[in-house]
């Protein structure tokens, strides 16, 4: 067993050996390969403690687990008169235990999983002689991976070892297909930890396919009214005018008089005239055969006759104002009533 020396402050690899997801490996030797959980160790590399060897002896004392590795398994061992206590440290992505070398002496990554899966989907780089190729996928029903462990030691009057643990910030999103834990140590486990990147892989690309959709439903339906907007609209049938059609005015019914009902003749003309004269002169007007008739009181009823124009005439000169009404009456002529 060989002291590499101390470890008394917290290790912090730096941001190039840093990754958001776990760095997987498929490292070839001869006709075998085994899935590794990087960084990957060479020497020289800042990527862990200074003095670092991964062979199962090297250990730092005192010492504490780096920044991003836990406890993965512990026991007590002798150091002359004073017990101390081993820690190896893995990385907290996986749930690890501890490997023991079956080489004592040899180089060992000192931290394993392993998982049984109908199916499992790798994402991993190529390492083949020592040299770092392309990244492929493949694909595993069950296998192992494992990691680099650092080894520590501690004994009564150092201080406390206490694990300084960073969050796993994820884990890479093509590894699939998650089982039964290997181990009942505390820690994610190596199907849990497949579990949840699938889950979010699985769940990115139904948010994007959810997204994709809504746009492609919401251009068609713009598509849509873009077409029924150039179609012109039906034009409306005319409305009937509020105003009432023009008529012509029927006049009134109305009674004809007697005299535009039946015309008269001339001797009726008269006749309504000599209707209307007193019955004090002593004449009786009568009606008979269609004809107006007046009856001089006390003599025999004499037809009227319309003036002629002598009469007019003597009507109008003085002797005809003399002769009187007696003269005429004697001569047994037929005298027109005088107008008044």
């Amino acid at each position: 067993m060989t002291v590499v020396g101390p470890l008394t402050t917290t290790f912090r690899a730096p941001s190039s050996c840093i990754t958001t997801t776990p760095q997987l490996y498929q490292v070839w030797s001869e006709s075998d390969s085994r899935y590794v959980e990087g960084p990957l160790f060479t020497a020289g590399s800042d990527c862990f403690p200074s003095g670092y060897d991964p062979a199962p002896a090297n250990y730092y004392s005192p010492g504490w687990c780096p920044s991003g590795y836990t406890t993965a398994c512990s026991s007590l061992a002798s150091a002359g008169t004073e017990t101390e206590t081993g820690v190896v440290c893995c990385p907290t992505n996986f749930s690890y235990t501890c490997l023991v070398s079956a080489s004592p002496g040899q180089p060992s990554p000192g931290c394993t999983t392993a998982w049984s899966a109908a199916m499992a989907v790798l994402g991993v780089t190529v390492v083949t002689d020592g040299k770092v190729g392309t990244t492929t996928i493949v694909s595993e029903t069950s296998n192992t991976i494992t990691a680099y462990g650092i080894e520590v030691r501690f004994k009564s009057g150092d201080p406390t070892p206490v694990p300084i643990i960073d969050d796993p910030t994820g884990f890479p999103t093509q590894l699939l297909v998650p089982t039964q834990p290997s181990s009942s140590s505390g820690g994610v486990s190596t199907p849990a930890a497949i579990g949840i990147g699938v889950g979010s892989a699985v769940a990115a690309l139904l948010l994007a396919g959810a997204i994709g959709l809504f746009f492609f439903l919401r251009w068609r339906r713009k598509r849509r009214l873009k077409k029924r907007s150039s179609i012109p609209p039906p034009v409306p049938p005319k409305e009937l005018s509020a105003s009432p059609i023009p008529y012509r005015t029927v006049p009134p019914p109305y009674e004809l008089s007697d005299e535009a009902a039946s015309p008269r003749r001339p001797s009726m003309s008269y006749s309504k005239r000599h209707l209307s004269m007193s019955p004090a002169l002593g004449m009786t007007p009568t009606m008979g055969g269609g004809r107006d008739s007046t009856v001089m009181a006390g003599s025999q009823a004499a037809e009227l006759e319309a003036p002629s124009e002598a009469s007019l005439r003597d009507r109008a000169s003085p002797e005809s104002e003399s002769s009187g009404w007696t003269d005429r009456q004697a001569r047994g002529s037929t005298m027109p009533m005088p107008w008044i």
